[in-house]
């Protein structure tokens, strides 16, 4: 048939290994991302905090 993938038999059209996307929830990954940066900056603004208290 020339498809990349030649399964037999063919399945509908629409169906099968050759349509097949992978999709990554974006917001998820954003929030993630996000409270990544957050939780950096407040570790970073506390090791301050406690390296002002010792000068």
């Amino acid at each position: 048939n020339g498809l990349p993938i030649d399964p037999t038999p063919l399945p509908e059209i629409g169906e099968g290994g050759l349509y097949w996307r992978i999709v990554y929830n974006k917001y998820i990954i954003i929030l993630v991302i996000a409270i990544e940066f957050l939780y950096l900056f407040w570790a970073l603004v506390k090791r301050r905090r406690v390296a002002l208290k010792y000068y």
